[in-house]
């Protein structure tokens, strides 16, 4: 990682100093740390403002083991929301074992929320993140592409990080932590009831519709009859996903469109806390789902469950069938085989069919 020193900006409207914004980050004059990927498009974009570049590591003070009573421990994951989830613990393990110990938290802003009600981390930075934040605790831990270059689909992203920060975590204790606002849930709960009409006790079932990566997306068209056919079973559908996810041929009563109806993640796992069960592919919501004890079932195709759902006890995993699965293929893009066929799924996916998704979600709910 990098530490990048800038000059004020002139804005090209005003003529004002202005500073970069990076991540809704401001970076002016203070020296600010940044991923090496990041900090070469920053070097490429403001180049003639940069003052100095320097390394990060000489001012590091790796955690290793030592004991953090009264100590200051800085840990740092740009995101996103699954992955910084997965840290949450380990950052209890940690403030169980240590519990004077002071743990600070960086991550993008937007991350952030995944620590609301969370009384383990003191304190948090943005990213990019000042070099003073670095300079206040004794000890660092940073995980910048630890999950990104496992290979083994064996082990479990909890136990990858754990791994990596040298810490123990018995099995009882690695489910995710989030604490979602009692009243925003009641909120939002209440705000869906009037908009849609609902009357009756119904069960709600959530179903995200694409994860961030088109790779580990479950074909929509298919996704399409899982939310028709548990509709007309009685269930209430709350459709989640961005603006324009929404399927075009689910319109009908008792499903309700709420892509890209909230711009705070925070809102959409409120909503997600009313509901009886949540069908998603490998995305942030299995995860937060976990955290709230919400039954799921979850779509894996690329990635193998055990790498990532293995310590859910609500969690029914369908995982793809495939010579090519699983490939473990990270990055937002679509998959090879899907390429050479000229369509947007992967087609791992094919094996698994919306009936084997709607008996998962029957044997659930009864």
């Amino acid at each position: 990682m990098k530490i990048l020193t800038m000059k004020l900006i002139p804005s090209r409207k005003t003529g004002n100093p202005v500073g970069a914004v990076i991540n809704d980050v401001f970076v002016g004059t203070n020296p600010h740390i940044l991923a090496d990927g990041i900090a070469s498009q920053v070097v490429e974009k403001w180049g003639d403002y940069i003052q100095k570049i320097e390394e990060l590591e000489p001012h590091l003070t790796p955690y290793c083991g030592q004991s953090l009573h009264g100590k200051k421990l800085l840990i740092w994951r740009s995101g996103g929301y699954g992955d910084i989830l997965f840290l949450t613990p380990l950052i209890r393990r940690l403030k169980t074992i240590y519990p004077t110990s002071s743990i600070r938290f960086a991550t993008q802003p937007k991350y952030r929320m995944v620590f609301d009600g969370n009384p383990d981390v003191e304190k948090h930075y943005p990213m990019p993140m000042p070099l003073s934040a670095v300079k206040e605790a004794d000890f660092h831990l940073y995980f910048e592409g630890t999950i990104e270059k496992a290979k083994d689909p064996t082990v479990n992203a909890v136990d990858l990080l754990s791994s990596h920060a040298g810490v123990e975590i018995p099995d009882e204790n690695k489910l995710p932590i989030y604490n979602p606002s009692s009243a925003r849930v009641k909120v939002n709960r209440q705000k869906i009831i009037d908009d849609n009409g609902l009357i009756g006790d119904s069960p709600w079932v959530a179903i995200q519709v694409r994860a961030s990566s088109p790779v580990r997306t479950y074909p929509v068209h298919l996704l399409s009859k899982v939310i028709n056919k548990l509709c007309k079973s009685g269930m209430v559908v709350l459709v989640l996903g961005m603006k324009g996810d929404f399927p075009k041929d689910c319109r009908r009563r008792g499903v309700i469109d709420l892509c890209g109806a909230f711009i705070d993640m925070t809102d959409t796992v409120a909503v997600l806390a009313s509901c009886k069960l949540l069908v998603a592919p490998d995305s942030s919501l299995t995860h937060f789902a976990a955290a709230m004890s919400i039954p799921c079932v979850a779509l894996y195709g690329p990635f193998p469950g055990s790498a990532r759902t293995s310590y859910y006890p609500l969690c029914n995993t369908l995982e793809a069938k495939a010579d090519c699965a699983p490939c473990m293929l990270h990055g937002h893009f679509a998959c090879p085989e899907a390429l050479k066929r000229r369509q947007l799924w992967s087609p791992c996916f094919d094996s698994i069919q919306p009936r084997t998704i709607i008996e998962a979600v029957r044997n659930i709910l009864t």
